[in-house]
């Protein structure tokens, strides 16, 4: 038997993984709700999830609006502009869009991702300097052998020549800062 003090707990929980709330369901702006799923890339099949949702709550989605409001806020999304910030975030474009749409999108998102492979690129070389420079901080310190002196010297030479490759990507990045280029 299950203690009643966890139910609350337990409701809760659930509601949380609700894809709607009952207030959203009650307050049938399924246009509005359309358009959000729309700018967002949504999937048509996300109105059925609302609807298995809603019907626990005696609602019924108006699907005329919810596709009403959908394709408007598709017209955000499927973008060039849009297309580019996806690339730039390393995400991929979801497949809701025309092919038509698709096709003007695709150089934006390919030029995005670009950027977005160049700043992955420079954080791994921020990581590899910082490692070689705690490397140096913790192990190479006060009088050193001569040995210890090359080895040192050599780990400065490596971190020089990652901040040159740093620098070289940073101009590298700002051809792709925008769309349009």
């Amino acid at each position: 038997m299950r203690p009643l003090f966890l139910m609350p707990a337990v409701v809760v929980i659930l509601s949380t993984c609700a894809p709607i709330s009952e207030e959203a369901c009650r307050g049938g702006d399924w246009r509005g709700i359309g358009a959000s799923d729309g700018a967002r890339g949504l999937p048509t099949s996300t109105v059925g999830k609302y609807a298995e949702t809603c019907a626990e709550f005696g609602v019924v989605p108006d699907l005329v609006a919810y596709q009403a409001g959908r394709s408007i806020g598709l017209q955000t999304y499927c973008t060039p502009s849009k297309a580019y910030s996806e690339g730039r975030n390393g995400r991929r474009i979801k497949p809701v869009c025309s092919a038509d749409a698709e096709l003007t999108m695709t150089p934006a998102h390919r030029f995005g991702l670009r950027y977005f492979d160049i700043s992955e690129d420079m954080d791994r070389i921020r990581d590899r300097i910082d490692t070689r420079e705690q490397l140096l901080a913790s192990q190479f310190t006060g009088t050193l052998t001569q040995a210890q002196e090359i080895e040192a010297a050599s780990i400065r030479a490596e971190i020089r020549g990652l901040d040159s490759d740093l620098f070289r990507l940073r101009i590298q990045r700002r051809r792709y800062d925008r769309w349009p280029p």
